[in-house]
Formats: structure tokens, C-alpha cells, sequence
């Protein structure tokens, strides 16, 4: 007991769900808005609703899975005009052992997929001559894939990946500028302080990499 200060149980994801009015000023107080595996089961139906009583919005960090797709949530935070860190090909975050070898052979595949798009997405960059990278990191970003395995060879797992383990992925957006106890933070800045990861300058602020 004591662990929550108030709790909020609602389906947000059902159409006619509405917060109420006390409800709505509770979320209007959040500056932080954490969770693990909410991503599989909520969608920008419920953070719409939850953003209607923002003044200010919260920071959003987020552990989806790599296998989870996002897209609809990276796109609904883009459209409230906040900035996002998200790299699901680049860091993994061991979550837990698979369940049995059906989940396994399901999320394995799903993980290969995100690691296959983004290969194939640099590969058309780089055909079209119209990198989403500056040329420069466009260069180090096709080595750094001859490295990791580019071609035909299969993809190999970012640092951190576990065999045997389903893996999260940092997702966070913010406010370009967040306030702590009354100071100021850059969002680009502070992130990847929070998070103990550092992009290489070459990476776009969001990319789906």
C-alpha cells in the first residue's frame, strides 16, 4: 500500500472512454510518463486523450519491444510537435527469456526484420545518392554495415543483444526543452545522458534505424 498517490483505471483504447475532469487534471500534472510493455496494448487512441489535458508535456520514456511496432506512436509524437529518440536497430536492452521456441521463432524473426529494414533502407540511400546521413557519415554508416555483416550475409545483432532473450529498445520523446527543478535541458542533449547512449553524429535526431 502506498505506492501510488492516485490511480487512474481506464480503457482509453475504447472509443467512448472520456476522462473525466478531475481525471484530466491528474494527467495535466505528469512530467514523466513511464512504461515497459504498454506499447503492446495501447496505441495514439489513448495518448490522444491523455494529451487533450496537457499545458505542458511530459517526457515519455518508453521499453517497447524491438519487435513491436511503434510507428503510429513515433508519428502521434511528431505531430504534437515533440522530439524523439528511437534507434531500434542500434540498441537492445534485454528484457526476458523466451517463453518457449514458438515465441522465440516469432520474435527472433520479427527482431531479423527491424535489422533488414534498416539495411536495406541505408542500401536504397545510398543507391538513389540521396542519403538520409550527411555524406560523411553516409560513408562511415556503409562500413560500419560491411563490419557488421552488409550484403547477403545476415545481420548482426546490435551490441547488447542476449541469445535466448526477447529485447526492449529505449523509445523517448520530450519537449525540445525540458525543465528540472527550474532549470533548463536541451532534449537532444539530455537524453542520451539519462539513457548512458551516445548516437553517432551521423544518425539523423529520429531515425527508424
Amino acid at each position: 500500500m502506498g505506492f501510488f498517490d492516485e490511480v487512474i483505471c481506464r480503457n482509453l483504447e475504447d472509443g467512448k472512454t472520456v476522462l473525466s475532469p478531475a481525471e484530466g487534471a491528474l494527467c495535466a500534472r505528469a512530467r514523466l510518463v513511464l512504461a515497459t510493455g504498454a506499447l503492446s496494448y495501447i496505441t495514439p487512441a489513448t495518448l490522444s486523450k491523455v494529451s487533450a489535458h496537457w499545458e505542458t508535456a511530459p517526457v515519455f520514456l518508453f521499453f517497447p519491444l524491438v519487435a513491436t511496432d511503434v510507428t503510429g506512436v513515433v508519428a502521434f509524437f511528431k505531430a504534437q510537435g515533440l522530439e524523439v529518440f528511437y534507434y531500434p536497430s542500434q540498441y537492445w536492452l534485454p528484457q526476458r527469456c523466451f517463453a518457449d521456441a514458438a515465441e522465440a521463432a516469432v520474435i527472433e524473426e520479427a527482431e531479423r526484420g527491424v535489422l533488414l529494414r534498416s539495411r536495406a533502407r541505408k542500401k536504397e540511400e545510398e543507391e538513389l545518392g540521396t542519403p538520409l546521413l550527411p555524406a560523411a557519415g553516409a560513408a562511415a554508416a556503409a562500413a560500419a554495415g560491411a563490419e557488421r555483416g552488409g550484403g547477403d550475409a545476415p545481420p548482426r545483432r546490435p551490441r547488447g543483444a542476449k541469445e535466448g532473450y526477447v529485447h526492449a529498445t529505449p523509445l523517448v520523446a520530450g519537449p525540445p526543452r525540458i525543465f528540472i527543478r527550474g532549470s533548463e535541458f536541451d532534449f537532444a542533449t539530455v537524453v542520451p545522458q539519462w539513457l548512458d547512449i551516445y548516437p553517432p553524429p551521423d544518425l539523423p535526431p529520429c531515425g527508424l534505424l
